[in-house]
């Protein structure tokens, strides 16, 4: 990975995070229309989803130090846990909106 194509790819990294840090709270704010327990449940997937945010800037800023070869690696590794963080992210929607209409479930 050179280093004009590091720079980009730390570019849409960045973007990447700012919108889903733009999801996480939006998904915080209609989280606290649930009951206290619901929330709390809620809550618990909302956390999860955070330590994956904040493990991919990490990443990132691993990726900035790297070398062009362990660049390489850091990316493949930072595409992989954003392709999971979009799956936990429409998760928890998903469960978000199942909790919305029946709040008295959990799960």
């Amino acid at each position: 990975m050179t280093e004009g194509e590091k720079k980009a790819f730390e570019k849409k990294v960045d973007a990447r995070l700012d919108k889903l840090e733009a999801k996480i709270e939006k998904l915080q704010a209609r989280g606290e229309r649930l009951g206290q327990e619901t929330r709390k449940a809620y809550a618990e997937n909302l956390e999860a989803l955070k330590k994956k945010r904040d493990a991919v800037r990490d990443q990132l800023q691993e990726l900035k130090k790297a070398g062009e070869e362990s660049a390489g690696q850091l990316r493949r590794s930072i595409e992989d846990s954003l392709y999971k963080i979009k799956y936990v992210t429409k998760s928890t929607r998903s469960r978000l909106k199942k909790m919305l209409r029946n709040p008295g479930n959990t799960g």
